[in-house]
Parts: C-alpha cells; sequence; structure tokens
C-alpha cells in the first residue's frame, strides 16, 4: 500500500471517530427520539406511588395496627367490599373495648381531596366515608352512641387504579359533660331551625345546598348519638289544585324526602311521614314567591 494512500486511510479513519464521539457525547445533538426515551423514562421515575393508610390505634390501655383498611373508589363514599377478615378481627376487639368502658369514644375521620366530587347528603366525602364506616361497626354491634365522625381534607392521597387505600383514621377519646353538652345543643338547634326541602311545582326532587348539607349533618350526628330518638317529615304544598290532590302531593315529598334519608343512613324505622297539603301555609299563596315557599318538606326531631 503506498504512503498516499494509507495517510488517506487515516483521514477518513479519524473523521469517521470523531463523528461517533461527536454525536455520542455532545448533549445538543442527541436525536429526538433519544430524549424522548430519556424523557418518558424521567416521568415515570417520577410518578407518585399510591397512598395507603393503615386501620391503627394507640391508646393507653388500647393498641391495634393493620396494614389493612376500608378502601373507597374516587369519589364514591361506598367502601369497597367484601371488608377484610382481619379488619373484621379488629373491630371485634373494638367491640369487646367499647363494651367494656362505656365512657370511651371512637372518633372516626374520613379522608378526601378537593378533586373529588361529592353526590352525598352530606357536606363532603370525608364525612360519607366515615359515616359508611360507622354503619358498618354498628352493623358489628359496636353502640352508635359510642361512635363520632369527622373528615380531614387530605390533597396529599394518591389513588391506586382509581382506589383510595384506607382514608379513614381512627382515635379513641373518653365522654366528657361537655360532650352531653353538645348534644342538648344540637338538639335545641335542631327544633329551633330544622331541615327544610323545597320542591318545584309537581316536582318531588332534592339538591341539598351547603346550609342544608350542614344540617342534614347536624341531624344524622343527633340521631346516631341518641338510639331513641326519631325524626318526622312533614310535607307541604301550595294551594294550587285540589286539597285531596295536594295532600296526596304532599304525602309523595315527604315520602320521597324519607327515602333520600335512608339512602344515607338513617334508619327506616327512624322516620316517620305525614302531609299537611296547603293547610299550613308559611307565606301568602298570592305570588309566585310565596307559592315557593308553601312547597316544601320539613324535617324535624320527636
Amino acid at each position: 500500500m503506498s504512503r498516499s494512500t494509507t495517510n488517506l486511510l487515516g483521514i477518513l479513519i479519524t473523521i469517521a471517530a470523531g463523528t461517533y464521539f461527536f454525536l455520542m457525547y455532545c448533549s445538543e445533538c442527541r436525536t429526538p427520539q433519544r430524549d424522548e426515551r430519556i424523557s418518558g423514562v424521567s416521568a415515570r421515575a417520577e410518578a407518585p406511588a399510591a397512598t395507603s393508610y393503615p386501620f391503627a390505634l394507640s391508646y393507653p390501655d388500647f393498641n391495634l395496627e393493620i396494614a389493612r383498611n376500608f378502601d373507597f373508589g374516587e369519589s364514591s363514599a361506598s367502601f369497597k367490599t367484601p371488608v377484610d377478615a382481619k379488619v373484621d378481627a379488629g373491630i371485634g376487639r373494638l367491640r369487646q373495648y367499647l363494651g367494656e368502658h362505656g365512657d370511651k369514644l371512637l372518633l372516626i375521620t374520613g379522608f378526601y381531596t378537593s378533586g373529588e366530587s361529592n353526590q352525598t347528603a352530606f357536606p363532603n366525602l370525608g364525612i360519607a366515608r366515615a359515616h359508611a364506616v360507622k354503619d358498618y361497626m354498628t352493623s358489628q354491634g359496636i353502640a352508635s352512641a359510642q361512635l363520632r365522625m369527622d373528615a380531614r381534607l387530605q390533597n396529599e392521597m394518591v389513588p391506586e387504579h382509581a382506589v383510595f387505600r384506607g382514608p379513614v383514621a381512627y382515635a379513641l377519646a373518653t365522654a366528657s359533660e361537655e360532650e352531653r353538652a353538645r348534644i342538648h345543643a344540637l338538639y335545641d338547634r335542631l327544633k329551633e331551625d330544622p331541615l327544610v326541602l323545597y320542591f318545584n311545582t309537581a316536582e318531588a326532587s332534592i339538591d341539598l345546598d351547603d346550609a342544608q348539607r350542614k344540617k342534614f349533618l347536624d341531624l344524622m350526628t343527633y340521631m346516631d348519638l341518641e338510639p331513641e330518638a326519631r325524626c318526622l317529615v312533614t310535607g307541604h304544598t301550595d294551594d294550587s289544585g285540589q286539597r285531596n290532590t295536594n295532600l296526596a302531593l304532599g304525602l309523595e315529598r315527604a315520602n320521597f324526602a324519607r327515602d333520600y334519608l335512608i339512602g344515607n343512613g338513617i334508619d327506616r324505622n327512624r322516620i316517620r311521614t305525614d302531609s299537611k297539603g296547603p293547610d299550613e301555609p308559611i307565606a301568602p299563596n298570592d305570588s309566585e314567591e310565596g307559592q315557593a315557599l308553601n312547597r316544601r318538606t320539613v324535617i324535624t326531631l320527636q
């Protein structure tokens, strides 16, 4: 091989090697496909892990920690079934403890996020979830008078395949005189300012606003704390049409409201319905505004 040929070959090898190392190590010259692969790997690596909260309690004379808990779908107030056998066993231990310590209360706190939609009668999904757990515990023999509900906004929660793992916390406390005073104050408030639902003409539908949701929670709380408490649902109408027709319409609305209460956790046997039709107006029926006020269903304590 001649000297000129050898020199030319060396030059070509040098150029090829330089091009290779330039493309491999120049950060600004990588292909879009390579950058996209690297970006995709980083995005997957940075995705937050799903959260999970145990069924746990820590009290001077009672401790409990179970990895599983009640699970809820996103924007759902109903927990997933079946309930884990270890959770049921933990509830059995709680039932025994609370049965032996009548002065103790169990606080159930439901978690929720601001991105979830609330389709329940409760002020938020946290309370609705706490109530679902409370109902299950009462079905397992724990007295409702020893259970309390609360809620906590927990935007840090991350679902696993659209399911929140254990968005419920628990705490034990001792009942006090202040607690009894609060119950009496709750009763007085409900008697003085009951939950009132309004209906459009010839319509039987319910859509609670924030104030009504708060009153519903007060009603539910009082009935949980006082097992002998009962409520009366009375339907009222304006004076349009025949009285007998309006009496039937008032009862239809009262029964609809009763079913709504039952669907949101109040025992059917603790609700009585009645109708006053057009007989007890709270405003003159000579205007649309007055008629709208008279088309109402009133839920009171008995």
